[in-house]
C-alpha cells in the first residue's frame, strides 16, 4: 500500500472513532450519566475505547 493510501486508510479510521465516540455521548447530559448505571457505565468504556483506538491510531502512524 503506498503511503498516501495508507494516510487515508488511518484518517477514515480515525473519522469512524471519532463519530462513535460522537454517537455514544449523545445519550450523555452529565457526568453521572457514566456511574449511575451500569448501561452507562458500558458508554463509558466504550467512549474510552474509542479513544484509545484513535490515540493508538496517530502515535503509531506518524
Amino acid at each position: 500500500m503506498r503511503d498516501n493510501e495508507l494516510i487515508l486508510e488511518i484518517l477514515h479510521q480515525i473519522q469512524e472513532s471519532a463519530q462513535k465516540v460522537i454517537q455514544r455521548f449523545q445519550i450523555i447530559s452529565k457526568p453521572n450519566d457514566f456511574t449511575d448505571t451500569s448501561n452507562g457505565v458500558e458508554k463509558m468504556d466504550a467512549i474510552c475505547m474509542m479513544l484509545i483506538v484513535i490515540g493508538e491510531s496517530l502515535k503509531n502512524h506518524q
